[in-house]
């Protein structure tokens, strides 16, 4: 079957297509139109296929799963990118020095250190590592447009509102208490207090231990020491009388 002949030309950087769809998708690039709003976050997509893959962040949906580690992925994509971690595969040589990497946004990258050709911001004349951090600080020297829509406040860039918006919401809870947290790492901390409350005690000198057959053990130590006799004393009391 031969390919299509790509006769619809962008206005802006000539770049031709085969279909006025994918030209109009195309030219959002440059007009920085982002029609599809998500329903359930403040975020806004270019492009169809993008929007799908953002609701699947808020529905948990991972189809793309690796048969290694079981790791899933929203997208193909970043499967293919984690699983050069378990082949160690890297297909992109740099030219210059032979060192490889797994993607050619790595690459790409890493080259500018052999050419010093960093993009530079054009107001403050700022160098950055790539292009997408160009982008993201171009965002400081523009207006305030991205509107959280529950408080009203404003941010530069999207990725901030993003991050602010989990403010309102507490996405991770506690399956022992329903307790819920704005941050994961919050969860974790109060996870580890509901394992300390199930942990057996040395009443004599406060170590914890998970397993109360070791904390048989570790009264050993104290055998010779007063307290340790009082409370063995006092066991014995409890399952006898």
């Amino acid at each position: 079957m031969k390919p299509r002949p790509k006769c619809w030309e962008c206005e802006v950087c000539y770049k031709r297509y085969d279909c006025k769809a994918r030209l109009d998708q195309h030219f959002t690039l440059h007009t920085g139109e982002q029609p599809f709003p998500c329903p359930k976050c403040p975020k806004r997509l270019r492009t169809k296929r993008a929007y799908d893959i953002h609701l699947r962040v808020h529905s948990g949906e991972k189809k793309h799963k690796c048969p290694i580690c079981d790791k899933s992925f929203l997208v193909k994509y970043t499967l293919k990118r984690h699983f050069m971690t378990h082949t160690g595969e890297k297909p992109f040589m740099c030219d210059v020095c032979e060192k490889r990497f797994p993607t050619k946004a790595q690459l790409q990258g890493h080259f500018l250190q052999h050419t010093g050709n960093f993009p530079e911001c054009n107001i403050c004349h700022k160098k950055l590592a790539s292009s997408d951090s160009l982008r993201l600080h171009m965002n400081s020297h523009g207006e305030r447009k991205y509107k959280c829509v529950l408080c009203d406040k404003k941010y530069r860039s999207s990725i901030i509102l993003r991050t602010h918006f989990l403010t309102h919401i507490r996405l991770f809870h506690c399956e022992i208490c329903d307790k819920r947290y704005k941050w994961k790492a919050d969860l974790v901390i109060h996870q580890k207090l509901h394992k300390l409350e199930l942990l057996h005690k040395c009443e004599v000198c406060g170590k914890l231990f998970e397993k109360r057959c070791d904390l048989l053990t570790h009264w050993q130590i104290h055998k010779d020491e007063r307290p340790y006799v009082i409370h063995v004393r006092k066991i014995v009391e409890e399952n006898v009388s």
